[in-house]
């Protein structure tokens, strides 16, 4: 074979290659369903729809967890009513640019709020944020009718077992577990109705797994205000850098910090888990407060 056949062969198998590779491309591109949060893309394939829903549950209990951690496990330390959280229900908080941190601990009163606790407020979180994710204007506009439910959570007072779906036989339930192994599990019973002259379908329920870990900070903070109180019973300060290897999980994600106030005996206790931004994702703080009884120093790691 001459040079100059050859060279014809290769630039043909080159060519061909490519077209190839650039027909892979547009099909791939094709079945690619952007599954982002935000404004949910024409279409009626009932899977990709259920993992939109999947996306937005994800995207509403992820805000739930950094806003409840930032402020020791309250949605708001100070009550917030709209979620029927009466609070910790004390007259004085410390305040942080992120919000309101309640005090776990004053004098010899030692009380981080119980993990049921922080799991149903961020239940009620997710339940009444969970509208504000699901958007799909678009489908609408093409003449698609999407149904969702519409409770007043505030009116029947936070009873799931009240919160009825007019246009389905189930109510409206969000059950949320903070899993020691490091995540959270959240099943949002929330009918979504779609109809249309060419689908017809419904959403009954929604389940995620969010890889936060919120129950192994609640776990740090119950123990540091447990041993802060113990040293406050014996008249000393409680060095948190003494004390790293309680706190140190597996893979040194996790970095303790007591910022001590220097008018008053007062400290911010900061909980902050690392391992987030391998998502993405900042930091997840927990937030505690203690009064009355000294502590300082950092934990990295």
């Amino acid at each position: 074979m001459k040079r100059g056949q050859v060279t014809v062969f290769i630039i043909l198998g080159i060519l061909l290659l490519a077209g190839v590779g650039f027909y892979l491309y547009l099909s791939g591109r094709e079945a690619e369903v952007p599954l982002e949060a935000g404004v949910m893309k024409p279409t009626t394939d009932p899977r990709v729809f259920q993992e939109f829903v999947e996306a937005c549950l994800a995207e509403t209990v992820t805000q739930g967890v950094y806003t409840i951690a930032a402020q020791g496990g309250y949605s708001a330390p100070k009550g917030d009513w709209s979620l029927g959280d009466s609070g910790d229900g004390l007259p004085i908080h410390y305040y942080v640019p992120e919000g309101v941190v309640p005090f776990v601990l004053n004098r010899n009163d030692s009380a981080v709020r119980p993990l049921a606790d922080v799991e149903l407020v961020l239940a009620r979180y997710v339940a009444a944020n969970f509208d504000e994710c699901l958007d799909f204007s678009d489908l609408e506009a093409r003449g698609y009718e999407v149904k969702k439910p519409t409770v007043d959570f505030e009116a029947i007072n936070w009873d799931f077992a009240r919160a009825k779906v007019e246009f389905a036989q189930e109510t409206v339930r969000i059950d949320a577990e903070l899993r020691p192994e490091g995540d959270i599990f959240v099943r949002a019973r929330y009918p979504i109705a779609v109809s249309g002259l060419d689908a017809s379908f419904t959403i009954p329920e929604t389940a995620v797994v969010v890889p936060l870990r919120l129950a192994l900070l609640h776990k740090i903070a119950v123990r540091l205000a447990d041993q802060i109180g113990k040293a406050a019973r014996q008249g000393s300060a409680y060095k948190v850098d003494e004390h790293c290897q309680e706190y140190a999980p597996a893979d040194m994600q996790v970095n303790v910090y007591a910022f001590k106030s220097g008018a008053v005996r007062e400290a911010l206790i900061t909980v902050v888990d690392a391992s987030p931004r391998r998502l993405g994702l900042a930091p997840l703080r927990f937030n505690i407060a203690v009064r009355n009884a000294d502590a300082e120093g950092v934990c990295l790691g």
